[in-house]
């Protein structure tokens, strides 16, 4: 979680001395906000630094988290309570989440910067078609998430030779 930490750090600096008034932050897999153990997931984390932001700089930030288990959401909207200002949280299916949002915003010409994390335990639950649509929405950019250890949920069954995420980013068009 330290690398998506500095990202957004880097990421949000750069933004807000951009010409984007609106930025958000889309978490579509969330999680429950925090693990067993208490440590911080990227929902928190991103609201931590949301919020840190807001206080600095006049830019209207809004974080964008879904979770579609209830009991972590149930977590999650715990966990984020005070961060509700700039913080909405779904509880939908992801790749219903995401249909809706390229709709919106492939009908809507947006003045918002968008930033999409995609994370290891989320890329698995939509189809490629949706992610190939997401990608191409303007005004969106993407933080994705592939450690290591989870490439071969991107193993391509019917074609081993193309395998891992070469494979994946091959059936995206990247």
């Amino acid at each position: 979680m330290s690398v998506y930490r500095e990202y957004l750090i880097n990421y949000l600096s750069v933004l807000t001395n951009s010409k984007f008034n609106n930025i958000s932050i889309w978490d579509i897999f969330a999680g429950k906000g925090k693990d067993d153990n208490g440590n911080e997931g990227s929902s928190i984390i991103a609201a931590k630094i949301i919020e840190d932001f807001r206080i600095k700089k006049e830019k209207n930030i809004k974080l964008y988290l879904n979770e579609k288990n209830q009991q972590f959401y149930k977590s999650l909207n715990s966990n984020l309570q005070n961060y509700k200002g700039f913080t909405t949280i779904y509880n939908m299916d992801g790749e219903n989440l995401l249909k809706q949002i390229n709709s919106f915003f492939k009908n809507n010409h947006s003045f918002t910067k968008n930033l999409f994390f995609i994370d290891p335990f989320g890329y698995t639950e939509y189809s490629t078609e949706t992610l190939k649509n997401i990608l191409q929405l303007n005004n969106f950019e993407y933080f994705i998430f592939i450690p290591t250890n989870h490439i071969y949920r991107f193993q391509d069954a019917d074609n081993l030779e193309n395998n891992g995420a070469e494979n994946f980013l091959l059936n995206l068009g990247i």
